[in-house]
């Protein structure tokens, strides 16, 4: 489970809420492994003001062990701003 918060994100004048795109890519040697693209708000919510709250997961299921690079890619559609988040984790069997 991932947890990560991101302010500052315009709000959308007739929903009253952001309008953002979060995309996951998990890596495994530098190349992409696993790519996740959440454009309905599945693992993310709009909590108050300007925060938005990720919360998303991946199918550990489906990785094979070793190191690997997690990048967390949010971009506002309002203002076209863009964040991204690199992590690394390791998984084990």
């Amino acid at each position: 489970l991932m947890y990560m918060q991101v302010y500052n994100m315009t709000i959308d004048q007739n929903r009253l809420e952001p309008d953002v795109r979060v995309e996951y890519i998990a890596e495994l040697d530098g190349q992409p492994f696993y790519k996740y693209q959440d454009l309905k708000g599945e693992t993310y919510q709009f909590v108050s003001g300007d925060r938005l709250v990720i919360t998303g997961g991946l199918p550990l299921k489906k990785f094979a062990p070793g190191k690997y690079t997690l990048r967390i890619r949010v971009h506002d559609n309002i203002s076209g701003a863009d964040l991204e988040r690199v992590e690394k984790f390791e998984v084990v069997s």
